[in-house]
């Protein structure tokens, strides 16, 4: 029975995250046209980076998964503002 309920919980966790992970790249080819897997790399390297503060620095989870998230912010930010806004096809910026 334990058994039974850790798969059931597993499994509804890992279908919320495909399910916002299909989310995202719904909205993204909605809004552009274009289908666009940089998102995908952004969900993994926060996986990685929550794998690696938990198990390989020994943070507590509770410390751990919130820095993974800021950690993908601000890398989320870096590329935005050093790539993308010098792409050619970028909306202009106002005035």
């Amino acid at each position: 029975m334990t058994l039974l309920i850790a798969a059931l919980i597993t499994g509804i966790g890992l279908g919320s995250m495909y399910g916002l992970v299909a989310l995202g790249f719904q909205i993204t080819y909605s809004v552009s046209s274009k289908v666009n897997f940089a998102q995908g790399s952004m969900v993994m390297l926060g996986a990685v980076l929550g794998f690696v503060f938990c198990e390989q620095y020994g943070f507590p989870v509770i410390l751990g998964y919130p820095l993974a998230i800021l950690c993908c912010g601000v890398a989320g930010i870096l590329v935005e503002f050093f790539l993308v806004r010098h792409l050619p096809f970028a909306i202009p910026k106002p005035g």
